[in-house]
C-alpha cells in the first residue's frame, strides 16, 4: 500500500532537515556551494475568509517559506470559474480586455511562516460581472508561480 499524504509529507520533512543539515555543514555560506543559493520554496496553506463589514472581507493566507533571498509577490486572481483549471507554472491569461483582474501584494516571508492579508469589496463590486475571486498565486522575481491555492468562496 501506498502511505497517505501525511505519512509522505512526514517522511519528506525527515529528509529535508537531514540534508539541510549535512548541506550547512559543507557549505556554511549558502551562496559559496557548487549550485549558489537554494532555490526558494514556499507552500501556500489553506486561505481563510473573514467577514469585516457589510460590503468588506479579509483574506489571509498563510505562507510557509524556505530559502527565501529576496521577496516573493502574492497575486489574488479573478476571472470566471472556467478559468479554475490552471498550470501550476503561470497564471492565466485574460482571454479578452478586462477578463481578469489582480492585486497584488510583495512580501519578504522573514519568517518561517508568513500571513499575507487582504482586504476586498464584497464581492458583487468585483471589476467585472460575473467575475469571482478565483485563485491565489505566489510569484519569484522570474513570474514563475512557486505555489497556488485555491481561493474559498466568499460567504453571504
Amino acid at each position: 500500500m501506498h502511505p497517505c499524504w501525511e505519512q509522505r509529507d512526514r517522511e519528506l520533512s525527515r529528509a529535508y532537515v537531514a540534508a539541510s543539515i549535512e548541506f550547512e555543514h559543507r557549505w556554511p555560506e549558502w551562496y559559496a556551494s557548487p549550485g549558489g543559493n537554494p532555490p526558494i520554496v514556499v507552500f501556500a496553506e489553506e486561505p481563510t475568509v473573514k467577514k469585516r463589514g457589510a460590503n468588506e472581507w479579509e483574506l489571509q493566507i498563510p505562507l510557509r517559506c524556505q530559502n527565501l533571498a529576496g521577496t516573493v509577490e502574492v497575486v489574488l486572481h479573478s476571472g470566471s470559474a472556467r478559468e479554475r483549471i490552471t498550470p501550476l507554472e503561470q497564471l492565466p491569461e485574460p482571454t479578452e480586455p478586462g477578463s481578469a483582474y489582480d492585486i497584488r501584494q510583495v512580501t519578504g516571508c522573514t519568517s518561517p511562516k508568513t500571513t499575507v492579508t487582504f482586504n476586498l469589496a464584497d464581492a458583487t463590486q468585483q471589476p467585472k460581472p460575473g467575475a469571482q475571486w478565483t485563485d491565489v498565486y505566489i510569484v519569484d522575481a522570474w513570474g514563475s508561480v512557486l505555489a497556488r491555492a485555491n481561493l474559498p468562496k466568499l460567504p453571504h
